[in-house]
């Protein structure tokens, strides 16, 4: 995933998310499916990167998988122990181990509505968010890209997630 220019609009339905959408050199999606594909066959860690107000700040989770379509693409990241962040975990912690939601697909724990519908993108939704880095962008508040920091909300104006394939680990047998 990448935002920087805004010029893709990341207000899509499960099919797009699924297939994922936009230019690899620009704004981009990569797709859920890719990335259930990658993280089924391999083990990842996962990083996020966010500028805001000039600064750089990340998040960063040591075990990265995305589970299959029937199981609503879940997010599964390592341990809450294991997360860091210059931003504070909570923004990817409350996320671990939730459904994709899309404008057309509610996979989402609030009973009050539709997180994907409310907050203008799709994303790995409770009730709803801690993060939202494929919200609206250009908006401040729960609506646009947004991110939970340890006593604050957040707006950046760049965010990029980012995927590595961990070494296979050795053992001796």
């Amino acid at each position: 995933q990448k935002r920087a220019t805004g010029d893709v609009d990341f207000y899509r339905d499960w099919a797009a998310y699924r297939e994922g959408f936009g230019n690899i050199t620009g704004d981009f999606w990569l797709g859920n499916e890719a990335l259930h594909t990658l993280t089924s066959q391999n083990d990842y860690e996962m990083r996020i990167d966010l500028h805001v107000d000039g600064k750089e700040f990340y998040a960063h989770s040591p075990s990265f998988k995305v589970e299959s379509e029937p199981d609503n693409y879940r997010l599964r990241l390592g341990r809450p122990s294991t997360i860091t962040s210059t931003l504070g975990v909570e923004g990817l912690t409350y996320h671990n181990n939730l459904a994709f939601s899309t404008l057309d697909r509610d996979n989402d724990s609030w009973p009050g509505g539709r997180c994907a519908v409310s907050h203008h993108g799709g994303w790995w939704y409770a009730q709803c968010h801690r993060d939202n880095i494929n919200g609206l962008w250009g908006a401040e508040g729960a609506v646009g890209v947004s991110w939970k920091a340890a006593s604050r909300w957040v707006y950046p104006n760049f965010t990029e997630m980012k995927i590595r394939r961990l070494p296979a680990s050795t053992t001796n047998l």
